[in-house]
């Protein structure tokens, strides 16, 4: 027992550690980046799933309901199998769309609806309120155990645990996730204290369990004789689900659950896909996370033993966790337990309460305050208005708790939001498979599955404390026995929660397919729908070119800055609108061709989208008036192309276009041009740049085309004729299939020389050393394993083009990465030297160097001093570094001997 006050200064006390550990995260400096990027952060973060629930409800499970408790662990561990192609697509298409929450993504993939984002954000808050209610129920119980009996000075305490821990869950959270706008809604720091959360959960978890089993007791045997000594039936413990009725039917439905809950819980989608820097991240969560979950439930049996064994109530079966160490008068180990429990509630709140909040903010309230026009000047505070909704979002937990709380045991109030989560997985999975799941479709299928899943298990839970709910679970609706909410259309077979999950699940899937197989979807969104079903396949189209840059950039900068100051301060807007320049490669350009201004709305699009979500930033770009009418016009022809490749109806293609008469003249227009071109090319240079241009393009399509089809064939090929060819039959298909890749890279690269060529140098204050880390900070994260020391000077401050600069730097410690690699330590030094009367920037590695006899061909394009076999590579890297060098005016030159590093020095 300890004074409340004493509990609260200790979980303060953590809490406070807690934010140390993620500011530190947050100051990206060199090992916090790499620890918070590396993939066991990412998979520990995924523990968020086991909350107070699965910390103490699983024991109360136990209790009542034998092996049933194990369903919430198995079916995760079963789902996990598929998300090398689940996860991998939702993350790539994340990083594509900037995706923020559930609802973006369900908004983004159809047609950026505005209205399925708000009815998808309503589900989530609906159906998470339960999961966040449970949380606080388990914080203020288990409170009111460890704190014991209060004296006349703290009782006060003890009484408002419950507004109190409200209190400090808000605060909680928004100084954690919340303290500012983050355009990518990644959290790192947050997310490195949530994985230090998971590890102390399970660390006093099994702290509880080893003293149960083996310090209580002389190991499990003995536990086994003393229970069965004391006259308990172990048989309704080890039972398959306890004492129901359908046993089979129960456990497939919490396996059901449970599967999807590890993917589309509100929370578990943010950890799993918004949090993810890495999608190779998800291959080591594959088999970390369920080794995690086996742990955790490793003693949930012998602490539900020894509970019963010693006599505690079943009725409190989910506090045996807390009440056994005190009951053996080890507070400490208690204390441990609790502040283990309340880790596994608060990172849960947590991290809901800021995703719901996301949703809330970018899906609900700007929708309205943009409608109502006396509420528009409220979209400039949007860190405001999230921290609004983290306290909405909390509060009403709250109020759930006090309203259906003490009705429900842990377990089954998670079970409400699990079967809730589940409403989102046709929307989902048809959106990543089904290319004909259209908007129509999921937002039947929404509205239904929602619908029911309220009306069969949340009516039912009010009217367990609520008489006006009573007559409608026990009578149904006006009398309607057949309309009943626990057995509807006359189901009295399973038990309530199988039932709910069967009609919520046939009437959601049955709405979606009908829905989408009865309406047709719009253009946008049929392309959406290709892009989101083929996310996987590698796409290297390139954009059309539509005429000459004859746009006043200019003129269109004010009024897409104003756009963007509705949502954000000026300062802000004008920090996103120079990212979306820099993005778009538009840097120091004053005129754009129509398809330019077309790329840069789509990345001020995306940039926004980190802010307000995918349906909201597509209705301010679309409302924002940037285009004329002459130049509306232009770019629907030059979308004609593009309309024709879609597979439309008649009717649809009349509307938009007559894509052959379009084309026709398209090709005239282009004629014309392209001999104007020729003529002006032996005399302007800025014809002959418009030249390689065009060879860029044509590159790009004629030649990348053929080398996909050889690739892709060739891989057919061995998949599905590999077992009929014979080893050199295969070897000569691999080598195809490597020539062909080899060629495609070389041909990017030969683009990225030539786009680099045409950039115009644009010079500002910049640090090297910045830039420096965070390229290596990449380069750790694609090679997590990688030894590589780095060794980076401070104040390398200079004038000169951050884009171009990027590009030198990634080059350099892209050769000296890949030179040094073979080295038992490899290092990489990057700082300034004195020589020859100047200041050179020198990137130094231990690697497998070269011949200074050859060091003349290195910054030749297309020159290697060392074969294909040894290391892989094109050629280009240097060249590139030598024209960005000169376009600065500066000197490059490079130092050498075999076996012994390399040096490359440059001046800007």
């Amino acid at each position: 027992m300890f004074n409340p006050l004493v509990v609260l200064f200790i979980l303060l006390i953590y809490f406070g550690l807690l934010f140390i550990l993620a500011q530190w995260v947050e100051g990206k400096s060199a090992l916090s980046m790499r620890i918070a990027g590396s993939p066991l952060v990412y998979s520990l973060s995924l523990a968020v799933y086991c909350t107070s629930w699965t910390y103490y409800g699983s024991v109360g499970k136990a209790v009542t309901s034998g092996m049933l408790f194990t369903t919430v662990y198995i079916g995760p561990t079963l789902g996990i199998i598929l998300w090398w192609q689940i996860m991998r697509r939702m993350v790539r298409i994340k990083n594509r769309y900037h995706i923020t929450s559930i609802a973006d993504f369900i908004s983004a993939r159809y047609d950026r609806s505005v209205s399925l984002a708000a009815m998808a954000a309503c589900a989530a808050l609906v159906g998470s309120t339960p999961y966040i209610a449970l949380q606080i129920k388990s914080v203020v119980a288990t409170f009111n155990i460890i704190a014991g009996d209060p004296g006349p000075t703290t009782s006060w305490v003890r009484d408002q645990i419950g507004p109190l821990s409200v209190i400090l869950m808000i605060g909680f959270t928004i100084i954690f996730g919340v303290r500012k706008l983050d355009p990518t809604e990644r959290h790192q720091g947050m997310i490195t204290a949530v994985a230090a959360e998971s590890i102390i959960k399970l660390t006093a978890f099994l702290a509880c369990g080893i003293f149960i089993t083996y310090v209580a007791h002389n190991g499990i045997a003995d536990l086994f004789s003393d229970t069965r000594a004391m006259g308990i039936d172990l048989n309704k413990v080890i039972t398959l689900s306890g004492p129901v009725d359908t046993p089979y039917s129960t456990w497939a439905t919490y396996l059901l659950l449970s599967m999807s809950a590890i993917m589309f819980l509100p929370r578990q989608f943010h950890v799993s896909v918004v949090e993810n820097g890495n999608e190779k991240h998800i291959a080591t969560a594959m088999w970390l996370f369920p080794l995690y979950m086996l742990l955790i439930t490793i003693f949930v049996v012998p602490i539900a033993m020894e509970g019963l064994r010693v006599g505690f109530d079943k009725s409190m079966a989910d506090t045996f966790v807390l009440k056994l160490p005190m009951w053996y008068n080890r507070p400490w180990l208690a204390l441990f337990v609790y502040i283990g429990g309340v880790s596994a509630a608060i990172s849960m709140v947590m991290i809901s309460s800021m995703t719901l909040s996301t949703m809330l903010t970018n899906h609900i309230l700007l929708p309205i305050i943009r409608a109502i026009k006396p509420l528009e000047p409220l979209r400039r505070h949007l860190l405001r208005l999230k921290w609004f909704s983290v306290a909405l979002v909390i509060v009403v937990g709250y109020w759930f708790n006090l309203a259906v709380g003490d009705s429900f045991m842990l377990v089954n109030m998670g079970m409400i939001s699990f079967a809730a989560a589940l409403q989102f997985a046709p929307c989902i999975l048809g959106g990543l498979f089904w290319e004909r799941g259209n908007k129509i479709g999921a937002q039947l299928a929404l509205t239904g599955g929602i619908g029911t899943w309220f009306y069969t298990l949340v009516i039912p839970a009010f009217a367990k404390n609520d008489w006006a709910f009573q007559s409608i679970v026990s009578n149904g609706p006006l009398g309607i026995e057949i309309l009943k909410p626990e057995a509807l259309f006359g189901m009295n077979s399973m038990d309530p929660l199988s039932q709910s999950v069967f009609w919520s699940m046939l009437i959601n899937t049955g709405l979606y397919v009908t829905g989408s197989m009865l309406f047709e979807a719009k253009a946008t969104g049929m392309t959406l729908a290709r892009d989101f079903v083929h996310i996987l396949e590698s796409s290297d189209k390139q954009p059309y070119r539509a005429g000459e840059a004859t746009i006043n950039l200019t003129s269109k900068t004010k009024t897409i800055v104003e756009t963007l100051t509705h949502y954000v301060t000026k300062s802000d807007a004008g920090t996103m609108f120079v990212s979306s320049i820099r993005r778009a490669g538009l840097s120091g350009r004053r005129k754009v061709s129509l398809n330019e201004l077309a790329e840069l709305l789509g990345e001020v699009e995306k940039t926004l989208t980190g802010a307000v979500g995918a349906a909201e930033a597509h209705s301010a770009v679309m409302s924002a008036d940037v285009y004329t009418d002459e130049e509306r016009a232009k770019l629907s022809n030059m979308y004609a192309e593009i309309l024709a490749d879609l597979k439309l109806t008649p009717g649809e293609l009349k509307k938009r276009v007559d894509y052959h008469k379009e084309r026709e003249s398209l090709l005239s227009n282009q004629a014309k041009n392209l001999e104007q071109r020729v003529k002006a090319r032996t005399v302007d240079l800025e014809a002959a740049n418009r030249e390689l241009e065009a060879f860029s393009y044509y590159v790009s399509h004629d030649l990348r085309t053929p080398l996909r089809a050889i690739d892709g064939f060739s891989q057919a090929l061995i998949e599905d004729y590999g077992d009929k060819l014979d080893a050199e039959g295969l070897d000569f298909l691999n080598r195809v299939r490597n020539a062909s890749q080899r060629m495609g890279e070389i041909i990017d690269d030969i683009l990225s020389m030539s786009r680099m060529s045409r950039m115009e140098v644009e010079r500002e204050p910049i640090d090297l050393g910045e830039i420096m880390l965070e390229i290596v900070q990449t380069f750790r994260e694609r090679e997590p394993d990688a030894k590589t020391e780095i060794e980076i000077q401070a104040n390398l401050k200079i004038d000169a083009d951050p884009r171009l600069v990027r590009i030198l730097l990634e080059n350099l410690v892209g050769n000296a990465w890949k030179f040094s690699a073979d080295k038992e330590t490899p290092r990489i030094t990057f700082g300034t030297e004195e020589a020859m009367g100047t200041t050179w920037f020198v990137i130094r590695d231990n690697g497998a160097g070269f011949d200074m006899q050859y060091g003349d061909k290195l910054f030749q394009a297309f020159s290697r001093l060392h074969t294909q076999e040894e290391f892989e590579g094109t050629g280009i890297g240097l060249a590139i570094v030598d024209r960005v060098v000169r376009k600065h005016g500066g000197t490059v030159r490079a130092e050498g001997k075999t076996d012994q590093g390399a040096a490359f020095f440059f001046t800007l």
